[in-house]
């Protein structure tokens, strides 16, 4: 595995690696990986990203380390560990590169503004509307975007339904094509919602691209993250499509 691939796994599940999300326990352990990689000879896949955290909080240049930077400028551990993650994909995004958008992501331009208080109730509603009204696009658009790769696979007629709808991103993995809504709350207590078309018609749910196991609870499917209060919630809109809630 990979350093970035190492991150992102830490990044979903800091309790895991961390015990808790904390940038000074991140900044251990990413210097445990570069000195068990060569003693800290070995090259680094970050090398510019302290120089670009300085930039970014208008310092000049000295002997801390970009971590440690962050964290000064942060109320909290808590809070310093997810700043470091969004600064990081920033840096990557000059290098025409993202780390949260490993997947292979399409980004859509919001027409319109959802309430930020909007019930989730009335999300529910609006993902099981358009599925049942444009059920056969969503599918002919999933297989399009399983075909291709130049993230424009998406007919202008659907494109535009889907911006009305409020979608932010489509996501594919091997399990699904997810098309995420929104967000509510702070981080790291954001919960994103959306739907989801399963390739085997089964809820899903996957970590890691490793499918886990969900817990029926009547006409809907529940995930908890043992190590964790993370949640996956999720309930049959109709066929393969699911609506998801996840905390």
């Amino acid at each position: 595995m990979d350093f970035l691939a190492l991150l992102r796994r830490v990044h979903a599940r800091p309790a895991m690696y961390l015990r808790r999300s904390s940038l000074t326990h991140l900044a251990h352990f990413i210097l445990g990986y570069k000195y068990g990689r060569g003693g800290g000879r070995a090259p680094y896949p970050l090398d510019g990203f302290r120089e670009f955290v300085h930039e970014h909080y208008k310092q000049e240049m000295n002997s801390k380390d970009a971590e440690h930077l962050i964290l000064e400028n942060s109320p909290t551990e808590n809070d310093g560990f997810f700043t470091y993650f969004e600064l990081l994909d920033l840096f990557m995004k000059k290098r025409g590169q993202s780390f949260f958008g490993h997947d292979y992501d399409i980004e859509l331009e919001r027409s319109t503004n959802k309430p930020e208080d909007v019930e989730i109730s009335n999300w529910l509603c609006d993902a099981t509307k358009f599925v049942s009204e444009n059920e056969s696009l969503l599918l002919d658009a999933i297989a399009e975007i399983q075909r291709h790769s130049d993230k424009k696979p998406l007919n202008s007629g659907l494109l535009e339904r889907i911006i009305e709808l409020g979608v932010m991103h489509i996501s594919v993995d091997a399990f699904s094509t997810t098309f995420t809504l929104g967000d509510i709350g702070p981080t790291p207590n954001t919960m994103c919602f959306g739907f989801y078309f399963a390739n085997d018609h089964d809820p899903v749910f996957a970590i890691d691209e490793i499918r886990v196991e969900l817990t029926q609870r009547g006409n809907s499917w529940v995930w908890r993250d043992p190590l964790s209060s993370n949640i996956f919630r999720t309930k049959r809109i109709s066929g393969g499509f699911f609506y998801f809630q996840r905390l």
